[in-house]
């Protein structure tokens, strides 16, 4: 029976694929652009990957700034904020840090902990 709303037909499939996340490597904090700091370069290749469709940052979940558990504009704000008005350092802290599905090696300005 139809009655106009949409209904699905008792033979549909659904494939579902899950992907890993490949072993990690290690990397400075919110560094979007992979220079081992954090600077205003960062928060704008964010924010162009986010709203204009820049290319992905090469350690997305390094982008988490704030510590939520997503990556979204309130990251980018909140690294603004701390180096341009002495708001929080990111939720892992400044140092290098391990980031799963991250690619493997250095990317901390030369040095690892």
């Amino acid at each position: 029976m139809n009655d106009g709303r949409c209904s699905i037909p008792p033979t549909a499939t659904a494939t579902f694929r899950i992907q890993l996340p490949a072993a990690g490597g290690n990397w400075t904090s919110y560094d979007a652009t992979d220079d081992g700091k954090i600077d205003i370069s960062d928060a704008v290749n964010h924010l162009s990957f986010l709203f204009t469709g820049g290319a992905a940052p090469p350690c997305l979940p390094a982008l988490d700034y704030n510590g939520a558990g997503v990556r979204d504009i309130s990251d980018a704000i909140a690294a603004l904020s701390f180096l341009f008005t002495g708001g929080p350092e990111p939720a892992k802290g400044l140092g290098c840090q391990a980031y799963a599905g991250c690619g493997t090696g250095c990317h901390c300005g030369g040095a690892c902990p």
